[in-house]
């Protein structure tokens, strides 16, 4: 194929299957690898050019969207979850893949330890009184090892993330949430609120694991 026939591939995925740009964005990263990388190809005289993604703003739910979010859930432990994100910043993967070991209820420490988050860096973040509760009312009834949240076919095994963004869903929908986003959302207003509390932005970067 001549590159004005991958730019034409291109724009026929835009157009008339009606993909995103990010989406499309990876055929393109595909193709420059296949011309640039395994066939050595010139990339001024083979252009393959990749579109920017539209940048939107993250909606953020109220504290009353977020009550009748987590009075939606279904079951303990995706409630749990919920509060878990909400109450922590971390990433889906992140909550996911929670080990029991990973928190530190020390009066004088109150953290979890993320091992190996994004980008492969361990961080801390804070432990609220109430968050910790929630975790310790989970932990009385679910006494599962490694993780914190097992899957359910078998406990040796994570928490699938599909599932809880299955279950963030429906919980919004049963909520009368109509705000776009998923469980990622909830780190969102993590960061929002604590912002709005006064919390200063160096140690809220910390804490959601963001460079610097």
């Amino acid at each position: 194929l001549s590159a004005d026939e991958v730019q034409a591939y291109l724009l026929h995925l835009l157009r008339e299957r009606k993909l995103s740009r990010s989406s499309i964005n990876l055929y393109g990263c595909a193709f420059r690898f296949l011309y640039g990388t395994v066939l050595g190809l010139d990339g001024q005289t083979f252009q393959i050019p990749l579109g920017p993604a539209p940048q939107r703003l993250p909606e953020i739910l109220s504290r009353a969207e977020l009550v009748r979010l987590f009075a939606a859930a279904r079951h303990a432990k995706s409630r749990t979850c919920f509060r878990l994100a909400y109450g922590t910043g971390l990433r889906l993967s992140e909550l996911c893949r929670l080990r029991v070991e990973d928190i530190d209820s020390a009066a004088d420490r109150r953290c979890i330890h993320v091992q190996q988050g994004k980008g492969a860096k361990d961080r801390y973040v804070p432990l609220a009184d109430d968050v910790l509760e929630t975790l310790r009312a989970w932990w009385l009834s679910h006494r599962s090892r490694p993780w914190i949240f097992s899957a359910a076919r078998d406990p040796a095994l994570a928490l699938e993330t599909a599932n809880v963004q299955r279950w963030y869903h429906a919980a919004c929908e049963h909520a009368g949430i109509t705000k776009r986003g998923g469980i990622h959302g909830l780190r969102h207003c993590y960061a929002t609120h604590l912002l709005e509390a006064g919390v200063d932005i160096y140690s809220l970067s910390k804490w959601l694991g963001h460079n610097q």
